[in-house]
């Protein structure tokens, strides 16, 4: 039994993991309305929010792969450290490429909207926040 055992966990087959929350488009563009961005701000945001989920859907593929093998390298008995390392980097920059254009593609658009909206669209990269209320549009909503 326990050779059974050990010949399975030699060759184990890893699904993949769960898949991006599509479709928040509307959400998206509520919370910058409240914010107070411009209908014309607005549209620019939500252009940026659209190009990012192609790109993350023209992604998948690619993740799949990576992550299929670091799960493989991760389940199989022995672990063999040089495959779950080269695995390991391979998503580290995976991520770091993805990171990397996210942020191009919304500086790209930050440059393209007015002053006001600016503040409101940059305040999405931030993941500190500050100790004050922002601002909220009161009509916005009701």
């Amino acid at each position: 039994m326990l050779f059974w055992f050990a010949l399975v966990m030699q060759s184990v087959s890893v699904g993949p993991p769960p898949g991006p929350a599509w479709g928040r488009e509307e959400q998206v563009a509520s919370e910058l309305r409240r914010a107070c961005m411009s209908e014309a701000g607005v549209k620019m945001a939500m252009k940026d929010w659209a190009e990012g989920q192609a790109a993350a859907k023209a992604q998948i593929s690619q993740d799949d792969k990576i992550e299929r093998e670091l799960g493989e390298a991760a389940y199989t008995a022995p672990i063999d450290v040089e495959r779950l390392d080269r695995a390991v980097r391979a998503r580290d920059v995976n991520q770091a490429q993805r990171l990397a254009e996210s942020n191009r593609r919304t500086i790209a658009t930050i440059r393209r909207l007015r002053a006001e909206d600016r503040i409101i669209f940059a305040r999405r990269l931030a993941i500190y926040r500050p100790a004050t209320p922002v601002r909220t549009c009161s009509g916005y909503g009701s």
